[in-house]
This record gives C-alpha cells, sequence and structure tokens, in this order.
C-alpha cells in the first residue's frame, strides 16, 4: 500500500493517505485523528488495478479454498466419521452430545464445516476444472502433494469423494495436533493414500484372529492379576 501511495497517493484510502502523509512530514501518530474508517473515490488508474487484481484472484481461487477443504476434514474428519455400527448414541439416548445438539439434515449429516460451501464452493464448481496457483504442497505429503503433481486431474467432487472415504468412513484418523511434521506426514501419508486397506481375504482373517487373541489375553490379564497396574490395548 506504501508503494501504491509513493507512485500516485490518490490511489489509497483517504485515512491511509493522511497517515503517510503525517509519516512523511514526521507528524506523530494520532490514533483518535487516525483511526476512524473514511470513504474515498479511488483514482481510475487505481480502480484498473482493482479490476485486475480481482480478475487475477478469480482464476486463481480455487487454491485456497481446497487446501482449507482438505484440512478442514484432516483436523475434523473424524466428527463425521461412521463408529456407533448398532446407532446407539442417538438423540434420545445422548441428549446433550455436541453431535447430537447439532441440526446436520442440511448438511447431509456432515457438520457445516466439511461442506463445499463452508469453504465458499457451489454445486457448480463440483465438476468444473479447478485453477490452482503454483505446483507446491508446502511440505504437507498426501492429497495437496497429489493435487501438486498433477492438479488438472482431478475435481472437486472427487476430491471430497477421497476425503470423506478417507476421514468419514468406519474408521476415525486424528493427527494434526502432532507437533512433529515428519511424524504428522508419515501419518498423513498412508491415511491419505487410496491403496490402504485393499488387503486379502486370508490377511483381512489373519488380523482379525490376531485382535481377538489380544483381547481374549487382556481379559486374561485383568482377572489373574486384577490387583497390576496395567496398560490394555485400549489405552
Amino acid at each position: 500500500m506504501y508503494e501504491r501511495y509513493l507512485q500516485d497517493p490518490a490511489s489509497v484510502q483517504e485515512s491511509w493517505r493522511t497517515y503517510f502523509d503525517n509519516m512523511e512530514a514526521g507528524v506523530p501518530y494520532d490514533e483518535e485523528n487516525l483511526n476512524r474508517p473514511t470513504v474515498a473515490t479511488p483514482s481510475p488508474n487505481a480502480k484498473k488495478r482493482g479490476l485486475a487484481m480481482a480478475g487475477d484472484s478469480a482464476a486463481t481461487s480455487d487454491s485456497l479454498g481446497v487446501a482449507h477443504l482438505i484440512r478442514a476434514y484432516q483436523v475434523n474428519g473424524h466428527l463425521a466419521a461412521s463408529l456407533d455400527p448398532l446407532g446407539l448414541h442417538n438423540r434420545n439416548s445422548f441428549p446433550y452430545r455436541p453431535s447430537n445438539l447439532m441440526d446436520l439434515t442440511k448438511y447431509d449429516g456432515y457438520p457445516p464445516e466439511l461442506t463445499p460451501e463452508y469453504h465458499g464452493f457451489t454445486e457448480a464448481d463440483m465438476d468444473r476444472r479447478l485453477n490452482f496457483l503454483g505446483r507446491s504442497a508446502g511440505g504437507n505429503k498426501g492429497y495437496l502433494e497429489e493435487l501438486a503433481s498433477s492438479p488438472e486431474k482431478v475435481t472437486l467432487r472427487k476430491i471430497l469423494k477421497e476425503l470423506r472415504s478417507t476421514y468419514c468412513s468406519t474408521l476415525a484418523v486424528e493427527y494434526m495436533h502432532i507437533g512433529n511434521v515428519d511424524q504428522m506426514n508419515w501419518i498423513r501419508q498412508r491415511a491419505e493414500n487410496p491403496q490402504r486397506w485393499h488387503y486379502e481375504k486370508e490377511k483381512k482373517q489373519h488380523i482379525f484372529e490376531r485382535l481377538c487373541f489380544a483381547d481374549t489375553f487382556e481379559n486374561f490379564l485383568a482377572q489373574k492379576f486384577n490387583t497390576t497396574k496395567r496398560f490394555g490395548l485400549d489405552g
């Protein structure tokens, strides 16, 4: 803004122009006089620059919205995960659970922050080609890294489908509280890999058998050494 003022003082708002004028003249800052909003008509050159900037932003505005949508699922996607197969956590049984206090019918059962509309998208944006600014993932693994490598191959509908499949299915993943970036990326890369759960039938049976064994053994320890401090599977 200061550079704009130096080139054309009439291109900045009146209150800012007064502030810069006083700064150039060495007048001390007076909040009482300068912190009041004013309305000033910008110069024609300023209007042209504003329209050009608005046009550029419209062409590249998907980057921020998609990034915020992905991060919303990484942070809060577990809140919409299906973790109650028996349907016990309903409004009648647990009327004061946070998820039961909200009316999510107009959001297809998802919290508002997990909907495209919350991040500035509409139904018209679901299948069009997205516009991204730059190709950097900012050191993030997972979906952002994939989008940075091939942004022209995805649509908003496909991104939303992958996010809900990853974070809102029958398994919840919560890791964004981890302070170590490498550890967080390690979990994120494996959670957001589309091929992560494709196991053969024999492998699934083996995993189930090991889980049953561990659970039975833990129950045995709880009965055999009921006064001994232990750290169980739940922890």
